[in-house]
């Protein structure tokens, strides 16, 4: 249990001092502008069951150190430094306005509750907003699952088992629409594999692409 004293500490840092960026921690701004410079995003291509799966990055040392920083240190304002930073990268346009519609990969509603953000959205909705292509919820997160970022591919699928299904209450009709399956990062691809199975199970979907800006 943390002490009284860095509780307070902390918070005082996250409310009243002027944020450190979070990829350098030496500049002011959530991302410097510096640092935001440096970013480099492209489309990079891979499958996950046969499905396309396109990437902007690889987890490399500034994206650990910005991500940890959006996931943990509420750094809520750098998403706004990643997203534009990626509605500037000129391949990525003609890849978003192919689809009909784009599935978010959902948050637990308590884990979405205490972060105070959806990560996945407030990266790529501006992007998809553009060419006006709408964000559905035909999956749900049926519980919460702990942090999965230190556990191995096996243990991932234990936790991950039943986290999520279709969202029965929630009716639209998806046959021969071309969607795009979206999260930040993918590493086992656990979480792809299981959603793909309940689209594919519950929806006539023509065409499923998975997308992340991360491949870890």
């Amino acid at each position: 249990m943390p002490k009284k004293s860095n509780l307070i500490w902390k918070f005082f840092q996250t409310y009243f001092l002027p944020p450190l960026c979070s990829s350098c921690n030496k500049n002011l701004g959530y991302i410097c502008s510096q640092c935001h410079n440096s970013l480099n995003f492209k489309i990079n291509t891979s499958t996950i069951d046969s499905h396309k799966h396109y990437y902007l990055s690889s987890y490399t040392p500034q994206l650990q150190n910005i991500i940890q920083a959006i996931k943990f240190d509420q750094y809520e304002k750098a998403l706004e430094s990643v997203s534009q930073h990626l509605i500037k990268t000129a391949t990525i346009q003609p890849l978003i306005k192919q689809y009909d519609a784009w599935i978010s990969i959902p948050y637990h509603q308590k884990k979405q509750y205490q972060r105070g953000y959806n990560i996945i959205e407030a990266i790529f909705k501006p992007i998809f907003d553009i060419h006006a292509i709408p964000l559905i919820y035909p999956i749900k997160r049926n519980k919460q699952t702990p942090s999965l970022s230190k556990l191995s591919k096996e243990n991932r699928k234990k936790v991950l088992s039943k986290a999520f299904n279709y969202n029965k209450n929630y009716n639209i009709n998806l046959k021969n629409k071309k969607i795009a399956l979206v999260d930040d990062i993918v590493t086992t691809q656990t979480t792809m594999k299981n959603c793909l199975q309940l689209l594919h199970d519950n929806y006539q979907i023509d065409t499923v692409d998975c997308i992340s800006l991360i491949k870890a």
